[in-house]
């Protein structure tokens, strides 16, 4: 089923984590929040073909990790 058109973007984590994973991902988070000269992010599993802007990425990384 293709969603794309219809949901926002959005972070969300597995259902079933190790603390090496979630350590794993609270690190991408935090390296890819710092860099400059980007302005989307497109992670492999997100449900939008767009991607979402660097500050959403940043402002969930402010809030949750």
């Amino acid at each position: 089923m293709n969603i794309s058109n219809i949901s926002l973007p959005s972070i969300a984590i597995p259902l079933t984590l190790n603390v090496t994973q979630l350590n794993n991902i609270k690190l991408a988070i935090n390296l890819i929040s710092q860099l400059d000269n980007v302005e989307h992010v497109l992670p492999s599993h997100d449900y939008s073909n767009n991607g979402f802007n660097i500050e959403f990425l940043r402002s969930f990384k402010n809030s949750y990790v």
